[in-house]
């Protein structure tokens, strides 16, 4: 039997082939190990064989390399002896032990490989015993059969680097990853580093897994572009146009206008529809946090109450350089009085932040189910204050893709709270992670509707744009699911505290959703409409993964410069290549390159009908 029994592969040790104890027959005396280290720096071992022999069954193992040294740059081979002395029957247990030193805070990796040695009474070796090529051509068929299935045992430990790289989730960059590209296009295993086609697509749908180190890929932006062509159409004069206002660096629009085709060439032509919209000649200016006026709320909101004040003092402001006018001035044309808000059930907590199910009373009588988002008493005002700077983002914005706050209170005789329509289903990351605990087949979810899920997101943030808001924050913790399966896009009020695996802090005291972030974002904190489009294009990943964490195995410091090296979240298992050619044009390093919200919708939308029509 021919074949090769891989102990570590591409960076993940095989727990199973660790535990299996192999036979060894009596006509087979060694074992034959490649391995190699692929490291930029010397990886030392030790190296020993342990065996449990009472009866003097088995001479001493021989190994051909010394018990210690530096593992080779190169694929090299080694052999253990273990020859029996033919003076008793008996099955030896015999275990080889390699250990491998880390690099400095990185941990030691220690193997054991076991066998058992067969020993036969009267079964003597051979005098002079020669190397497995020599003694090959001198035996019969049935040594050369047991040769060759030894030599099957393969032992790539030159990997094992890759496997700590792991552990240790550090030393990411790309000259010191453990894993050689190659011209092939490697699909046939889930935990491989895969090149893409000319296309910027894998060769298969079933190529990449959730969320590993080895299911990332890493093409050149020139490929990945030729994939995107379909969304930048040349701009030309026509009903079915919608302008697209090109951002400055400063995030404002600029005076001039470009039309682009919101339907971009699909890769899955069926029926054509556009999104028609009239040109815009005026300029836009993108309001981010950082400069979002008042004179929106205003326009948008129209409906006033009696509110109550809530001071801070001078050194903290309500915005923490969020918004000027602070989270206050927005929410006081929702304020209510203390007792209108009523929590009533749990549905999340975290440190400080408390979200429930609860009931908003009306003036005249009626009540409404509302979410709640309030602190628990003993909460810090720089906690208070972040509450109601991030719960007035979406304040006085009405569309059926956007959760927006309908009450709220503000005095200080007790916790600020802010209410939101009730969603039935909850928060859409908890959603789908419960489907995938149970089974996506046992769940309502389909490949369709998971693209309809992504298609209602960017309609509500194709809203935002519109109003000139970015949101800096899309992922699935900060949508909610209606009893009809409706997506809301909501605000990051509380996100941080009770998702706090999905914000890391880069030295910088900030909190920051940094797996979701664009690259222009990370390296300078350059936020625009595109910026929104990359973290667009993970929020589709999380669907297509079930809300798996995006780059798990990736150390946040160094995910910049892995990013910035090509690399890129791999196809999910069992999703469209046309579903995933949407996410890899979403994180394009040039943000210039990106597709608009418009065309990113009628892409969606094109495609949800297409798998419609084989349902």
């Amino acid at each position: 039997i021919e074949a090769d029994l891989f102990y570590v592969r591409d960076g993940a040790i095989n727990d199973y082939a660790m535990s299996f104890v192999v036979p060894m027959k009596p006509g087979i005396d060694f074992l034959r190990f490649s391995w190699q280290s692929r490291t930029t720096y010397p990886l030392p071992y030790t190296i020993s064989v342990h065996y449990d022999d009472n009866e003097g069954a088995l001479q001493h193992p021989e190994l051909d390399i010394p018990s210690s040294g530096i593992i080779p740059m190169t694929v090299e081979s080694f052999t253990v002896h273990l020859v029996c002395w033919g003076n008793v029957t008996k099955e030896v247990p015999v275990g080889i032990h390699l250990h491998v030193e880390g690099p400095p805070k990185h941990n030691d990796t220690k193997l054991i490989i076991k066998r058992n040695k067969i020993c036969i009474k009267g079964m003597h070796p051979a005098r002079n015993r020669l190397p497995a090529a020599e003694i090959a051509p001198q035996q019969g068929p049935a040594l050369l059969g047991a040769a060759a299935c030894a030599l099957g045992l393969v032992l790539v430990v030159g990997l094992i680097a890759s496997a700590m790289y792991v552990r240790a989730r550090k030393q990411i960059r790309q000259d010191s990853l453990h894993t050689s590209f190659t011209t092939a296009a490697y699909g046939s295993h889930q935990n491989v580093f895969i090149r893409l086609d000319p296309l910027g697509r894998p060769p298969s749908a079933n190529s990449g897994s959730y969320a590993t180190i080895a299911s990332l890929n890493k093409y050149p932006i020139s490929e990945s572009k030729k994939s995107c062509k379909w969304f930048r159409s040349t701009p030309s004069p026509s009903p079915y146009a919608t302008a697209l206002l090109p951002l400055g660096q400063n995030g404002t629009a600029g005076t001039g206008t470009e039309s682009v085709y919101a339907k971009p060439e699909s890769v899955c032509p069926s029926r054509v529809s556009y999104y028609a919209s009239s040109q815009l000649t005026q300029s836009l200016q993108f309001l981010t946090h950082e400069t979002i006026n008042s004179n929106h709320l205003q326009h948008t909101h129209k409906h006033t109450h009696t509110y109550f004040t809530f001071h801070l003092p001078p050194t903290l402001s309500l915005m923490t350089a969020r918004h000027p006018g602070g989270g206050e001035s927005f929410l006081r044309r929702i304020a209510v009085s203390p007792g209108t808000i009523l929590c009533q059930q749990l549905v999340q907590e975290g440190t400080y932040g408390r979200i429930y199910s609860g009931i908003l009373h009306h003036p005249l009588g009626e009540t409404r189910d509302v979410l709640i988002k309030t602190v628990v008493d003993g909460a810090s005002l720089s906690q208070v204050a972040y509450l109601l700077s991030e719960g007035s983002t979406l304040c006085g914005i009405s569309h059926p893709n956007i959760l927006f706050p309908v009450a709220a209170v503000t005095e200080l005789s007790g916790p600020p709270k802010v209410a939101y329509p009730l969603a039935a289903k909850g928060n859409l990351k908890l959603y789908l992670q419960s489907c995938r605990e149970i089974g996506i087949q046992n769940s309502q979810l389909s490949t369709r509707q998971l693209v309809e899920f992504g298609l209602q997101v960017a309609r509500g943030i194709s809203h935002l744009h519109s109003l000139g808001v970015l949101h800096k924050d899309i992922a699935t913790r900060n949508c909610v699911l209606d009893v009809e399966l409706n997506v809301r896009v909501c605000d990051n009020a509380l996100s941080r505290d009770v998702f706090p695996s999905d914000y890391h802090c880069l030295g910088d005291n900030e909190n920051r959703p940094i797996k979701w972030m664009a690259l222009e974002t990370l390296e300078k904190k350059f936020f625009t409409a595109s910026s929104d489009i990359w973290s667009l294009g993970v929020l589709l990943w999380e669907l297509a993964t079930l809300a798996a964490m995006p780059f798990e195995e990736v150390d946040c410091f160094e995910l910049s410069a892995y990013l910035r090296d090509g690399y890129r979240l791999a196809q999910p298992v069992n999703c469209p290549d046309e579903f995933y050619t949407v996410m890899s044009c979403c994180w394009l390093a040039d943000y210039k390159q990106r597709p608009s919200f418009p065309q990113l919708i009628a892409y969606l939308h094109d495609f949800h009908d297409d798998l419609g029509k084989y349902i």
